[in-house]
């Protein structure tokens, strides 16, 4: 946080409103686009009962930064409040200066998609710059019907080149890629031009990234990609597959940075796509671009991954670990998902304990990222079952020893009878078996006088346990 943040924070928190509103207003004219800025004057605007004003800084501060914290809470106490009053000052602020955007799409047999994606950036954008890679199904005649030139790109295994060539046919000041199988939210049509609008005055180089949420085999999760920036920056796409956007000036410094944009992608659902043949398609380009380039840390990364999803380990473990290598050779953490495959190609090739040492420093490299910590409870986990396994087999062993054994050495005689019985038994109590566990501690009270009378507390224990639970089994069906 800056100190003009810090400032602003003690001046509310201290209740020099008149201060803090001033101050604020001031920072805001010249930095729109500062989503800490609109959160504390919607939390001021909270505290002045402002219902209106508060939820209007709030979503702006949502739109700026789709991470922020809090942020759900915040807009649901705008419902509790007794005024919404409209405040000219701030609602001017929060018009955007007007901004032209360019919606660019891609195409290469997308009948089955095109109709809706092309529908959904209508009135949304100022342009639709749709370029064909070679569709043989009819594509081009849909986007034609709906009022749209089309522009022929002969395809050459490379995305980049392709949004590249669309670039020359863009008439606005901003341009945003969307896939020719994404659709742009309802509730976001107005954010586009927003935020051109917002970020238009930055002197520095923007990219923008937008949220593709993907449809995938049951459930649905989010993918950031940078996709929107200006046109007169010295911006364009590099790499044929997973392109991004860089500055043409290698020297140019450019704030890439996220905002709450989203677009529904349906390319990976198995119910529409095949998925595999996307994976095969991504792997093959990305074998050429790998061996051009090897230590291309976000290409070995995608190769590893893909070539995961296709089973195919060894490669997916070779690219993956070289990824990781570059990723700690240049200090990169920035992108946990690197660990998340490795650990799992790991698992898959049966190398447990380098996955469970991998998933253990991934929870201190990341600790605020879940996954890490799931990863590496889930894989102590199986170590522990895999150890139960071996303790149920060495205990087998060690009980048949002793009864056969003839040596000169003193043995434990309980190990015949009731100690290797009660191993036993703690085992199918770890397995959540109780039936067993019962059986177990009855029969060794039954066969051996001398167990210790703690195994007797234990069963009763054990028997009051399993009475509450089926009391409580049977009062749940009762009421079902």
């Amino acid at each position: 946080m800056s100190n003009v943040m810090k400032n602003l924070k003690v001046l509310l928190d201290k209740e020099r409103f008149g201060d803090f509103y001033r101050e604020s207003i001031e920072q805001l004219k010249s930095n729109t686009g500062s989503d800490q800025l609109w959160g504390l004057l919607g939390l001021y605007f909270l505290k002045m009962d402002n219902g209106l004003m508060a939820e209007r800084c709030f979503k702006r501060a949502q739109l700026l930064n789709p991470f922020i914290k809090g942020i759900d809470q915040a807009l649901s106490r705008c419902l509790n409040t007794s005024h919404r009053e409209e405040i000219p000052e701030i609602s001017e602020l929060l018009l955007p200066a007007s901004s032209s955007v360019a919606a660019l799409v891609l195409t290469r047999n997308s009948s089955r998609t095109i109709r809706d994606c092309l529908s959904a950036l209508k009135g949304a954008v100022d342009q639709i710059v749709v370029v064909d890679t070679g569709s043989t199904d009819d594509t081009i005649d849909i986007v034609k019907q709906m009022g749209e030139a089309v522009h022929s790109f002969h395809w050459c295994d490379d995305f980049s080149q392709a949004r590249n060539f669309a670039l020359r046919f863009v008439e606005t000041d901003w341009v945003i890629a969307i896939d020719s199988d994404e659709i742009l939210f309802q509730s976001d049509r107005k954010c586009i031009k927003q935020v051109a609008g917002i970020f238009a005055g930055m002197r520095q180089p923007v990219v923008l990234g937008i949220n593709q949420v993907n449809k995938v085999p049951n459930r649905i999760e989010s993918c950031w990609q940078f996709r929107m920036f200006r046109t007169d920056q010295g911006l364009a796409w590099e790499s044929p597959i997973h392109e991004y956007v860089v500055p043409q000036d290698p020297t140019e410094q450019v704030d890439y940075r996220y905002v709450n944009i989203r677009v529904l992608h349906d390319g990976y659902d198995p119910s529409a796509v095949s998925r595999q043949d996307k994976f095969r398609r991504n792997v093959e380009i990305l074998r050429r671009v790998v061996k051009n380039d090897p230590d291309n840390l976000d290409m070995r990364y995608y190769l590893g991954r893909d070539a995961f999803h296709l089973g195919q380990y060894q490669e997916a473990l070779e690219n993956l670990e070289e990824a990781y290598r570059l990723s700690e050779i240049a200090h990169r953490f920035n992108n946990p998902m690197i660990d998340v495959f490795l650990i799992l190609t790991l698992e898959k090739l049966e190398r447990y304990r380098d996955a469970e040492h991998l998933a253990r420093r991934m929870t201190q490299k990341y600790p605020q990222y879940p996954d890490g910590h799931y990863l590496y409870a889930r894989l102590m986990f199986a170590r522990i079952h895999r150890d139960l396994n071996e303790v149920f087999n060495e205990t087998q062993t060690a009980r048949n020893l002793a009864v056969s054994y003839k040596g000169p050495h003193v043995t434990d005689q309980s190990l015949a009878r009731w100690k290797t019985e009660l191993t036993f038994a703690d085992l199918s109590r770890m397995q959540g078996d109780l039936k067993k566990t019962r059986d177990i501690c009855r029969r060794v009270l039954k066969n051996y006088p001398d167990t210790p009378k703690t195994v007797m507390e234990a069963l009763v224990t054990l028997e009051n346990n399993i009475m509450e639970l089926a009391e409580d089994i049977r009062s749940d069906r009762s009421t079902e």
